[in-house]
């Protein structure tokens, strides 16, 4: 028996004029006939759009209204992805994993367009969703993964973060990452050598595929500097 999950948002102009509980709600159906009779049959699905909605609340920055519509798409494809929630498509399976990186010039408000969303998620019953731990190093950022196999990043200047990828204490990681795209199969288990002592390595075993999504912002000099570099 498999379950079907959707986004449930309720309808208004401003997410924050409804009780917090109710910006994103997760309903389930156990069959596909189910969730076909929860579309008909519930009038809040069919006439809500959480990406208008939530475009509608954070368009009050200089950014384009698109900018805050990507966010949203991002921020539900998070939220189905933390769920389990798989697109069948004949004999193949696609994840939720949407990465999404917004470049402009300097400035533009980047940083509060992206305060934004904080609320919606902490809000929302998705808990334990974002995960932005700072990369120390390539065998912390498996280590994390493996501990935490889903994640949302939400990264206000992803040249920084390009800068962390190219550095040599993150070797291999920035493909390590992109193999994680898509993957439904479980990462290999990362194995150091043992010398007997107390010092050893410990063994970076993970139980579940890696799902991870990305909404990041970057100006433009930081971003093409930092991708030429790598």
């Amino acid at each position: 028996m498999s379950t079907s999950t959707i986004i449930n948002p309720t309808p208004r102009n401003n997410p924050f004029q409804s009780p917090p509980d109710n910006i994103i709600s997760i309903s389930t159906a156990t069959n596909q006939s189910q969730l076909l009779s929860s579309r008909v049959a519930s009038p809040k699905y069919e006439q809500s759009d959480f990406i208008s909605d939530y475009a509608d609340y954070a368009d009050n920055l200089e950014a384009p209204r698109t900018m805050h519509e990507a966010i949203g798409f991002g921020l539900v494809a998070a939220a189905l992805n933390k769920n389990g929630v798989v697109i069948h498509d004949g004999g193949l399976r696609h994840t939720l994993d949407l990465w999404i990186t917004l470049l402009s010039g300097s400035g533009f408000g980047r940083n509060t367009m992206l305060r934004n969303a904080l609320p919606v998620i902490s809000q929302s019953n998705v808990n334990n969703l974002i995960r932005n731990t700072r990369i120390g190093s390539g065998v912390g950022f498996m280590q994390e993964m493996a501990e935490n196999p889903n994640a949302l990043f939400v990264w206000p200047e992803f040249g920084e973060k390009l800068a962390q990828l190219n550095s040599p204490n993150c070797v291999g990681i920035t493909e390590w990452i992109t193999d994680r795209y898509d993957d439904e199969l479980i990462p290999a288990a990362t194995i150091y050598r043992k010398t007997g002592g107390k010092n050893d390595t410990p063994v970076i075993n993970f139980e579940a595929p890696s799902r991870i999504n990305i909404i990041a912002t970057s100006s433009e000099d930081w971003f093409f500097a930092h991708l030429a570099a790598k």
